[in-house]
């Protein structure tokens, strides 16, 4: 998210109840996420596995900003890697 928001905040907004169950928090960090975002209150809405080419999973809804004409970034690099993976299977 670091490198796809050229290291800027940003401010998203989320239409959800959900939430990471911070029991859980530990044994997932052991297992490789990165809690990577949070909300103002401090709880995670994005997290990423470094170990994949591409998983961030996020509590926002980036494909919401087609509704306002825009191409979000985080779908722009999801598109970017997915092009790459299909590049370098051939």
């Amino acid at each position: 998210m670091h490198s796809i928001f050229k290291g800027q905040e940003k401010n998203e907004g989320y239409h959800c109840n959900y939430g990471l169950n911070t029991e859980w928090k530990t044994h997932l960090e052991k297992a490789g996420i990165h809690f990577t975002g949070f909300d103002i209150e401090g709880q995670v809405r994005v997290f990423e596995l470094d170990t994949h080419p591409f998983f961030i999973g996020t509590l926002f809804q980036p494909e919401r900003s087609a509704l306002r004409d825009q191409q979000h970034p985080l779908i722009k690099a999801f598109v970017e890697a997915t092009l790459k993976s299909k590049r370098e299977l051939k």
